[in-house]
C-alpha cells in the first residue's frame, strides 16, 4: 500500500503537506508513535501536526517536546494546533507550548474556526512573529456556535464552505505570511451521507478557496 501511495504521489505531483493524527493522550506516550512517524517520513510528509487531550498542561508540554524530537529527527517540521475543546485551547496557550518545546523546533497551526471561536482575532495574527506560523486551515462557520451542537461534532463533521459563514476570511488570509501553506478543512459528513457527491463538494470548496 505504501509503495502504491508513493507511486500515486509521484505520478500526480501531489505531496503530503501535513501529517495528522498525532496527539498527546493521558493513557499513552508519544514515543509509541515512532513507527507512524516513520511511515509519514517515508511518504514524504513535509510536517507533522499535534494536539493534546492530556488534562495536565505540564505533561502536555513535555510530551510535545518529545514528539518534536521524533519529528525533527526524521527531517520533518512540527506544528502544534490549538482548539477550544483541547488542553491547548487558544493561540496564547499554543505559543506557550512552543516556548517550552523551543522556538525553531515548533510552529503554530492556525485553524480559522479554532482561532475565531476561541476569541482570537485577525489583529492577533498580525501581531505574531511570522516565523511562528507554520500552517493554516481554511473553513467557515457562524461566529457563535449553534445552540446545542457540541463543538467537537461541528468541527469534525459540519464546517461550512469558505465564504458562506461569518468568519472574516479574506482578512484572515491577508494577515498570514504570504508563504503559509493553507489546507482546506471542510468536513460535511451529514451531507455526504445523504448523497452529496464528494467530487462536487471538493470542487465547490476549492473554487471558494481560490476566490478568497
Amino acid at each position: 500500500l505504501r509503495r502504491e501511495m508513493k507511486a500515486a504521489l509521484r505520478d500526480t505531483g501531489v505531496r503530503i503537506e501535513l501529517g495528522e493524527g498525532f496527539r498527546v493522550r493521558p493513557d499513552g506516550d508519544v514515543r509509541d508513535r515512532a513507527a507512524g512517524l516513520d511511515i509519514m517520513a517515508d511518504l514524504g510528509a513535509v510536517r507533522i501536526n499535534a494536539v493534546s487531550m492530556e488534562p495536565s498542561l505540564e505533561r502536555t508540554h513535555d510530551q510535545l517536546a518529545l514528539l518534536a524530537d521524533l519529528v525533527i529527527e526524521r527531517g520533518m517540521a512540527f506544528t502544534i494546533e490549538f482548539a477550544p475543546m483541547n488542553t491547548i485551547n487558544n493561540l496564547a496557550s499554543a505559543l506557550t507550548a512552543i516556548d517550552h518545546v523551543g522556538r525553531g523546533r515548533a510552529k503554530v497551526l492556525i485553524d480559522a474556526m479554532h482561532l475565531f471561536r476561541s476569541g482570537g482575532t485577525v489583529d492577533d495574527l498580525k501581531a505574531l512573529d511570522p516565523e511562528l506560523i507554520g500552517y493554516a486551515q481554511l473553513c467557515d462557520a457562524p461566529m457563535v456556535a449553534p445552540e446545542g451542537l457540541p463543538y467537537f461534532q461541528e468541527a469534525t463533521c459540519g464546517r461550512m464552505v469558505p465564504g458562506t459563514g461569518e468568519f472574516p476570511l479574506a482578512d484572515w488570509i491577508a494577515a498570514l505570511p504570504a508563504d503559509t501553506p493553507i489546507g482546506i478543512e471542510v468536513p460535511v459528513l451529514d451531507a455526504l451521507a445523504a448523497g452529496l457527491d464528494p467530487r462536487h463538494h471538493v470542487a465547490d470548496v476549492v473554487r471558494a478557496a481560490r476566490a478568497l
